[in-house]
């Protein structure tokens, strides 16, 4: 069995481009194959637009529960519990 493991992605954080919306290819693959399929996971959202991209499709993922995250006035945290069975 694995073992639990923390993976961070901050998206392209450059105006000039589309942010997380150009992430393309293989990388595109992989966060989303790497999100649809884990047992669990927690995503941490500001609540600035900037900086809480993502968050729109974050929330609209099945199993989730959402509540205030402590790291950050206003932010929020969005999990899937680990699943048991």
């Amino acid at each position: 069995m694995f073992e639990d493991r923390g993976y961070f992605y901050i998206g392209n954080r450059d105006k000039s481009t589309g942010g997380i919306e150009a992430i393309d290819g293989i990388w595109k693959f992989i966060l989303k194959y790497g999100i649809l399929t884990a047992s669990h996971f927690e995503a941490h959202f500001s609540d600035d637009p900037y900086l809480g991209e993502g968050k729109d499709e974050f929330l609209q993922l099945p199993k989730i529960s959402v509540e205030p995250w402590s790291g950050m006035k206003g932010a929020i945290a969005v999990k899937r519990p680990k699943m048991v069975g």
